[in-house]
């Protein structure tokens, strides 16, 4: 298999290099793309028309955060082998799979209702 790399541009971070080919296809997903879809802060972006940020994006700077991680601790000297390094963009991609939008806007209100009873 041909070692396939990609460039993106992200809003926040700018460049983010995809580290391997199988984060690469994970990224190409149709469940990975539907993020694009799903906003993260809401309806903010009809008061701060600026302010657009999906899911999406969302997964894709927590997978740049972890790499900036894996690389500070190992300039640090904490021993990281390769396969540990390879696995942890994906799980890092996939933190916004299973999370509902406006998910922690509902638990928070949860949380609060279920105080005010007790």
């Amino acid at each position: 298999m041909a070692s396939k790399k990609k460039i993106l541009n992200d809003p926040i971070y700018g460049f983010i290099t995809v580290p391997n080919a199988q984060v690469l296809e994970l990224i190409d997903h149709p469940w990975f793309q539907r993020l694009r879809y799903i906003k993260q802060l809401g309806l903010g972006h009809l008061v701060y028309p600026g302010a657009l940020h999906t899911r999406f994006h969302h997964a894709l700077g927590a997978m740049h955060l972890m790499g900036l991680a894996i690389g500070t601790l190992r300039d640090k000297g904490h021993p990281i082998s390769e396969e540990e390094a390879w696995g942890r963009p994906s799980p890092s991609c996939c933190t916004m799979w299973g999370t509902a939008p406006s998910a922690t806007r509902w638990s928070t209100a949860w949380w609060k209702a279920s105080a005010t009873r007790t």
